[in-house]
């Protein structure tokens, strides 16, 4: 997990972080949205504080896709500044999975994100603290242990039919999304294990779509589960 880069995000020298558990007081934060720095050849502008020219790609595609996404998530709810994705247990209590947060929320999220890479020594003139912001945010760690449990609850259990192992293979993607256990690398090590899981529960391998996480995040659960089944239903065809 490094890069030829000594100082990036994901150079030897932060290798750490991907053993880095996420506790409640130190929860994982990233923005939705930006989708100007990744387009292809954009540059930063430090007058403007915005990145300038370039090229559309599939990231910055994406990411205007799920802005607008998380945005209408907003719009349908009453919650205010943090929307929660909640997860029904099986001793009827309810846990809270990742949250969006927007208005002063998103801007805390912000600061803090700044704060943290600032005691790291990091450059933080790129980050954005004011304006119109989402950002996503982990739960609470109790809920994101029971959520954890209730997914390895679920691929373990004994299923009567390939349908049956599907429904408990596409629930438990979305609640191994809410429930992220280290600060980097949590999305794709959940990728890796799914595809294994699935394999071993279902009759061929399944399909993840390539924004997977940021559909968990973003999506309620009924709305995920049915966009994750519809993927494998055109596989099949």
């Amino acid at each position: 997990m490094s890069s030829q880069h000594p100082d990036g995000r994901y150079s030897a020298r932060w290798a750490e972080r991907f053993r880095t558990s996420i506790t409640d007081d130190n929860p994982s934060l990233f923005r939705i949205g930006e989708p100007a720095r990744f387009r292809d050849g954009a540059t930063w502008d430090p007058d403007t504080r915005t990145y300038q020219g370039g090229i559309e790609t599939p990231a910055s595609r994406t990411m205007r896709d799920f802005e607008a996404r998380a945005t209408a998530r907003f719009a349908q709810t009453r919650e205010g500044d943090v929307v929660s994705n909640r997860v029904a247990l099986t001793d009827g209590r309810t846990a809270e999975g990742m949250r969006l947060l927007r208005g002063a929320a998103a801007h805390q999220a912000a600061v803090e994100m700044a704060t943290r890479i600032a005691a790291r020594d990091g450059d933080t003139s790129r980050i954005i603290t004011d304006g119109r912001l989402i950002y996503c945010a982990t739960g609470p760690e109790a809920d994101r242990r029971a959520i954890f449990h209730l997914a390895m609850a679920l691929l373990a259990a004994e299923h009567p039919t390939p349908p049956a192992a599907l429904t408990a293979w596409l629930q438990s993607a979305y609640l191994l999304y809410q429930a992220p256990r280290t600060k980097r690398g949590a999305d794709a090590a959940t990728r890796i294990f799914l595809i294994a899981a699935g394999s071993s529960l279902l009759p061929s391998p399944p399909v993840l779509v390539h924004d997977v996480d940021l559909r968990a995040y973003v999506r309620t659960q009924d709305t995920f589960v049915a966009e994750l089944r519809a993927a494998q239903d055109g596989a099949d065809r």
